[in-house]
């Protein structure tokens, strides 16, 4: 116990300044999203949405983050760090109000997008003021704090929203979502500094078209690209629309156990991560991103063929499981091809346009399938998009240098 306590001491000694208070704003932005996950869907079923329709809305939020990825940068450099996070904040809670006001298809979808704004700017401005802040020799370790924060607010989240749309109404985790958000405003409006003193010259980085060129142009970071999109849109296509749905209507579970359910596949990735992160450091990007994409395609395939509640707990969690090696792979190839030469905020904000268009692809992908070929269907053909992008990782080099 007191070693815990002296290194909880020695990392809030060394921890750049507002660092925790950030991460906090992020951990509770992040969470009010993860409540409303189990019940955006129900929430569309109840109002008498098609399952195209359901798609569309639950996409819109990653569509709309999609558009700001590259632009909240920006915005950010222009008007402050600061500023952006706090109208992000606002905006997350307008749209987060409006959603749960909402009593037909245009209003929630509305709802849905202005809520997507806010997030991708106050996410891409507290994440790049996290970066600046930190000491280039200790950015691994208070970037990886940073992101245990966010899969502990996606293990609370939908455990809360199951709970509040089980007990209360399928409504209520709107109304905490846009509480929470104005937790989150407030925090960065007294934590986030106003403007952030950046080491290097810009002068010295390449211009914005120069950059892009150079990293679409090498394969291992295309070719993660690729996989950061797909994982993604298995995990908001597949896991947040089509198995809540699939529990509900096919296994007759009850809203408050689908929370539970998500979180199982929250808390499995959570504690593989480290095992992940050592795995492609000693063995490489490539063989782990092929063998994680084969992973999930084989887990897909099994839950086409699920009939029972244990065995979707099963699948659910051993999807979260392997989810940590093929989500933390792109990443490291992100870290491998991001040096000096190359704009990190452009790399960052790729990746970021690359997780959102998952974000897009995935519920619009389901919501198709569901209405055309139904739930069994839907879950064999995204096990053949895994099984085909683990294939076309084959082409991509090994980016880890001291694996070269």
């Amino acid at each position: 116990m007191s070693q815990l306590v002296g290194r909880v001491r020695r990392f809030q000694a060394t921890a750049p300044q507002n660092f925790v208070a950030i991460t906090f704003s992020n951990f509770v932005i992040v969470m009010g999203y993860a409540t409303i996950t189990p019940v955006l869907p129900l929430f569309g079923a109840s109002l008498g949405f098609r399952t195209t329709q359901i798609g569309f809305v639950v996409a819109s939020y990653g569509a709309a983050r999609l558009l700001l990825d590259l632009a909240g940068g920006m915005l950010g450099d222009r008007l402050g760090f600061r500023r952006v996070a706090v109208g992000g904040c606002l905006l997350v809670t307008a749209g987060a109000l409006l959603s749960a006001l909402a009593t037909d298809f245009a209003t929630l979808l509305t709802g849905q997008i202005i809520a997507g704004v806010g997030s991708a700017l106050y996410t891409i401005a507290a994440f790049t003021v996290i970066i600046l802040l930190a000491d280039p020799l200790r950015k691994a370790r208070l970037l990886g704090t940073y992101h245990t924060a966010i899969i502990v607010a996606f293990s609370i989240g939908p455990v809360l929203g199951g709970a509040l749309g089980d007990v209360i109404s399928l409504r209520a985790p709107f109304y905490a979502f846009a509480l929470l958000a104005v937790v989150a405003g407030v925090t960065s409006a007294l934590w986030i500094p106003a403007s952030v003193e950046r080491s290097g010259s810009p002068e010295t980085q390449p211009g914005l078209r120069e950059a892009l060129h150079q990293l679409l142009t090498t394969p291992a970071f295309v070719i993660s690209l690729l996989v950061v999109s797909t994982g993604y849109a298995v995990r908001s296509g597949v896991r947040n629309t089509a198995i809540p749905m699939f529990a509900v209507e096919e296994l007759g579970m009850t809203v408050a156990m689908v929370g539970v359910l998500l979180t199982a596949a929250v808390l499995t990735n959570a504690l593989l991560l480290p095992h992940a992160g050592r795995s492609l450091d000693s063995t490489g990007r490539r063989p782990i991103t092929i063998r994680s994409m084969a992973a999930n395609a084989v887990m897909l395939l099994v839950l086409a063929f699920v009939g029972e509640l244990w065995q979707l707990f099963a699948v659910v969690a051993l999807l979260g499981a392997v989810s940590a090696y093929s989500g933390l792979a792109p990443v490291a190839v992100m870290a491998d091809v991001m040096d000096d030469d190359v704009r990190p905020g452009v790399t960052v904000g790729l990746q970021r346009m690359g997780v959102d268009l998952g974000m897009v692809i995935g519920p619009l992908g389901v919501g198709f399938g569901l209405q055309h070929v139904g739930f069994r269907p839907t879950f064999l053909l995204f096990a053949l998009l895994m099984l085909i992008v683990a294939a076309l990782s084959f082409l991509a080099p090994e980016s880890a240098r001291h694996k070269q």
